[in-house]
């Protein structure tokens, strides 16, 4: 019975998890209970079932759902992406860049029109040639607006693919937010991209590791382009929407303080994962830090309950989407979404450089180790398995964890960087997802059993929601 249910202990509840369905069960406190759950098999407990408690567990354990049935369950493939460079440089040197300010990659040419077709056909008649659709992202290498004449090519190129296919390619576009003038401008009011703006809370906090190269911070510029943007009327709504892409890193740790502050930038939508840094960086979260982090969370929980009692939706919405590092944890219990990998690279998602070489993703750009090959003569199918063999319940010590199937598993690469080991999950990782799944379970108990009409209307937002943008998987 343990193996299958997570029982957690609040405010004299008992939150009963049942690992495989996401189901989730509040009884009153009692030890009897909590002893029959966890020191016996359903086929003794089946013995007590004229009680209607026990009844209720029973039930609660039989969901006709076994974990070989999900080991054979894999999610289909209908999202294919890919994430290229418009050049592998950048006008920051934020503390905390995978991108290393654009030096991961050791060729420094810009993209071409040549590269950006060959790796859009690559996409879609080869790599992701059965998918259903298509997302492309630029989020690597370096700064896009640097080299706006290559972005608009881009965008040229994507809708035009999209037309001939029939298929729709969504476009996600990342700046840094410090480069904004009117060439800019004119290319956002023109092709009206999905725009994210990494911003790391108020001034002081964001000026702590996103500084230009003379060490001098960015908040003010960031926050003058993301006013004007916001406030320009010829935009179009998806791009004055802007999702701010916050990293969580030890020298800014108030998830409060970071919500609050985008709050009062009018921006709705938000991106905060912690940072991925080797154990060298002065960033880096330690062991020390473990309790500091819950108590954010912690916070964050009773600040959420607070605006469920005045009906308040705005930071839930802000952080329920399926990138948000606590966010989607919320999400894939409430709408019962099990996954079996950590995330999709070099799987259904590759990082093509400058220079038409394949990587599995943004992080693993440059590492000749992880190079997949290159966009004329393809992928190597022998790395590819390495990251198809690694579903959660082959990964060592994530085989046996409760939280498997809401988490996925480590990011390969901070498995990689920290532990040499790509299927070996960072211990720090671990801990913190742990905390956040129960976290999240206590959240929508209480909300369940106490803000029952603000939880339907949240579930049926985040319903309407996953199924107009096809999401699938968390």
């Amino acid at each position: 019975m343990k193996t299958r249910i997570k029982i957690i202990n609040n405010d004299n509840k008992l939150i009963l998890f049942n690992i495989l369905t996401f189901e989730i069960l509040v009884l009153s406190g009692n030890e009897i209970i909590r002893d029959l759950i966890e020191n016996h098999d359903i086929e003794e407990i089946k013995r007590y079932s004229q009680n209607p408690v026990i009844k209720r567990i029973v039930d609660f354990y039989n969901e006709n759902v076994s974990e070989e049935q999900l080991k054979h369950n894999r999610t289909e493939k209908s999202l294919y992406e890919i994430s290229f460079p418009t050049v592998h440089k950048c006008n920051m040197a934020c503390k905390y860049c995978f991108a290393k300010s654009g030096d991961n990659f050791s060729y420094k040419e810009r993209i071409n029109y040549h590269t950006i077709k060959k790796a859009m056909d690559y996409l879609v008649y080869d790599f992701g040639k059965d998918a259903d659709r298509y997302k492309v992202s630029f989020v690597s290498g370096g700064e896009p607006f640097l080299e706006l004449a290559q972005i608009r090519n881009s965008f040229d190129i994507i809708n035009d693919l999209s037309l001939k296919i029939n298929k729709q390619i969504e476009v996600f576009l990342c700046t840094n937010g410090t480069i904004y003038d009117e060439r800019v401008e004119q290319f956002l009011v023109q092709y009206s991209p999905a725009l994210g703006i990494s911003i790391d809370g108020n001034e002081q906090m964001h000026n702590t590791a996103r500084v230009f190269r003379n060490g001098t911070g960015s908040y003010r510029k960031v926050k003058d382009t993301i006013s004007r943007i916001k406030g320009h009327g010829n935009m179009s709504k998806k791009t004055r929407e802007i999702w701010a892409l916050t990293v969580l890193h030890k020298k800014n740790l108030s998830v409060p303080d970071i919500i609050e502050n985008n709050k009062s930038l009018g921006i709705k939508h938000a991106q905060i994962k912690l940072a991925r840094l080797n154990r060298q960086s002065e960033l880096k979260f330690d062991h020390d830090d473990l309790c500091k982090i819950k108590k954010q969370y912690g916070d964050l929980v009773e600040h959420l309950l607070k605006e469920a009692s005045d009906n308040d939706f705005s930071t839930i919405n802000m952080i329920l989407n399926n990138t948000d590092y606590f966010g989607k944890i919320i999400r894939r219990l409430m709408l019962k979404i099990r996954v079996l990998y950590r995330c999709n690279a070099a799987r259904t998602k590759i990082a093509v450089t400058a220079t038409g070489e394949i990587y599995p993703c943004d992080s693993f750009v440059g590492n000749e180790e992880f190079r997949l090959g290159c966009l004329d003569t393809g992928i190597n199918p022998g790395i590819t398995e390495r990251f198809e063999s690694m579903p959660v319940f082959n990964r060592r010590k994530c085989s046996t964890c409760w939280v498997r199937f809401v988490c996925g598993g480590d990011c390969y690469y901070n498995s990689y960087i920290n532990n040499g080991d790509m299927s070996i999950p960072e211990d720090f990782f671990c801990d913190i997802q742990e905390y956040l799944v129960e976290l999240s379970l206590v959240y929508l108990a209480k909300l369940r059993l106490y803000h029952k009409p603000y939880y339907n209307r949240l579930m049926k937002n985040i319903s309407t929601h996953s199924k107009l943008s096809g999401v699938l998987v968390g």
